[in-house]
C-alpha cells in the first residue's frame, strides 16, 4: 500500500501516469 505522501512525492519526482 502506498501513502499519499508517497504517492505525491513519487509522481512529483517522476509521474508514472
Amino acid at each position: 500500500m502506498v501513502t499519499w505522501s508517497q504517492l505525491t512525492f513519487s509522481d512529483m519526482n517522476s509521474p508514472i501516469m
